[in-house]
C-alpha cells in the first residue's frame, strides 16, 4: 500500500500527462497559425469550446512550446507566456478594469498597489492609469502571447455597446504593445460575432469540441493512451468497452481524464493494485449532469455551425452562389441593337463557300 505522499505523486504525475489526440492536435495547430498571422493583422485568436472538451491541457501545451522557444532564444527578462483569468463579475456586469489588474499581479509588476490608485496627471482617471501600466508591462515583458482564459465573462450582462468597449480596449493593447492576443472560453463567446459584425471581425475562431460517435476510434485511442499511463493494472477488457467510456465522457477527452483521474485517486486510497469496470462506473458522473453536458455541446456545435453558415448567406445575398432552387435570376444578356464602329462582332464566312 502506498503512502498519502507517494499517492499525490502518483496522481500528479498522471495528470501532468497530455494525450495527443486528433482534436487537440488539429485546434493547436490552427491556433499556432492564428496566433503567428496576428502579428500582422492584430486580430485576437478564440478559442472556443464546451467547459469540460480540454482548453485548458490545449493552453498548457501552447504554454509549453513557447517556453522552448524562450530557451532556445535565450532572451532574460522575456516573458514566454503571460496568461490572466477574466474573473466573473460579482455585480453581474464585467468591469475592464479587473483585467489590467490581474496582468500587472500575473507580472508581478513593481508598485502595482500604487498604480490601481495613483492618478497619474497625463491621463484622465485611475482606470486610465492602470490600463497604461498594463500596456508597458506587455510592451517591455514583451510575452510571445498573451492569454485571457474565462473570455465569456465578459460577455455577462453586458450589452452590445459595452461589449465593443471591451473588446474595443483588448484592440488597444493588441495593436500599442503588438503581442498576440489568445482568448479562451466557453461559445457564449460567439455571440459576439453573431449579433455585431464589427466585434466578430475583429476575431479569429478556432473552435475545440468534444468526439462525435463517427469519431469513436479517436476517442478510444484516447481511453487507451490513458489506461497505459496508469500506475495500477486494469482487470477486464476495454475493447468491450469503448462505447461505455464513450457514454460516461461525452465525447470529451477533458472529462475522460478527469474520470480516469479519479478513479486512480480511490484505488490509490483502497490499496488496490488493478481496478475493475465496477470501479470506474462508481467514479463516473451521473448521467443527469452528463445529459446537461450533452446539450451544452450540441449547442456549441449549433453556434459554431451559425458562424460557419455566415460566408454561405453572404455569397446567396451577393449572388455568387444561386439557392439550390433555381429562384435566382439568370444572369442578363447584353440588349441588342445596332453597335458603333468598333464594336461589332466580326464574323468569318464559312471555307468553301
Amino acid at each position: 500500500m502506498v503512502t498519502a505522499a507517494e499517492a499525490r505523486t502518483l496522481i500528479d504525475e498522471f495528470h501532468s500527462k497530455q494525450v495527443p489526440h486528433q482534436r487537440q492536435v488539429t485546434a493547436q495547430k490552427l491556433v499556432e497559425a492564428s496566433l503567428a498571422d496576428a502579428i500582422l493583422d492584430r486580430k485576437a485568436t478564440v478559442l472556443a469550446g464546451p467547459s469540460g472538451v480540454g482548453k485548458t491541457n490545449l493552453v498548457d501545451l501552447i504554454e509549453l512550446d513557447r517556453l522552448a522557444r524562450l530557451q532556445a532564444a535565450g532572451e532574460p527578462g522575456r516573458y514566454h507566456f503571460l496568461r490572466v483569468t477574466a474573473l466573473a463579475p460579482t455585480n453581474r456586469r464585467y468591469r475592464i478594469q479587473g483585467l489590467y489588474t490581474s496582468i500587472l499581479d500575473e507580472a508581478d509588476e513593481v508598485a502595482r498597489d500604487r498604480k490601481r490608485l495613483v492618478i497619474h496627471r497625463q491621463y484622465r482617471g485611475p482606470s486610465d492609469a492602470i490600463q497604461q501600466a498594463a500596456i508597458n508591462v506587455l510592451r517591455h515583458r514583451r510575452p510571445y502571447v498573451f492569454c485571457v482564459d474565462e473570455i465569456q465573462h465578459m460577455v455577462y450582462g453586458n450589452d452590445e455597446s459595452e461589449l465593443r468597449s471591451h473588446f474595443d480596449n483588448l484592440k488597444v493593447l493588441a495593436d500599442k504593445t503588438n503581442v498576440p492576443m489568445l482568448l479562451v472560453g466557453t461559445p457564449e463567446v460567439l455571440n459576439v460575432a453573431l449579433c455585431s459584425s464589427q466585434l466578430g471581425r475583429r476575431l479569429r475562431y478556432v473552435e475545440f469540441l468534444p468526439y462525435r460517435p463517427i469519431d469513436l476510434a479517436d476517442h478510444f485511442e484516447a481511453v487507451l493512451y490513458f489506461i497505459a499511463q496508469l500506475p495500477i493494472g486494469v482487470s477486464f477488457d476495454a475493447t468491450s468497452r469503448a462505447d461505455d467510456f464513450f457514454e460516461l465522457s461525452v465525447g470529451s477527452v477533458g472529462l475522460l481524464k478527469e474520470w480516469f483521474e479519479t478513479v486512480l485517486r480511490e484505488g490509490l486510497d483502497e490499496g488496490k493494485t488493478a481496478v475493475t469496470w465496477g470501479d470506474f462506473e462508481v467514479a463516473a458522473m451521473g448521467r443527469g449532469r452528463l445529459q446537461k453536458l450533452a446539450e451544452d455541446y450540441r449547442e456549441a456545435e449549433r453556434l459554431l455551425a451559425a458562424l460557419g453558415g455566415q460566408r454561405a448567406s453572404l455569397r446567396r445575398t451577393l449572388g455568387l452562389d444561386p439557392d439550390d432552387g433555381g429562384d435566382s435570376p439568370a444572369p442578363s444578356k447584353p440588349r441588342g441593337g445596332p453597335r458603333r464602329p468598333g464594336q461589332r462582332v466580326l464574323r468569318r464566312d464559312p471555307v468553301g463557300t
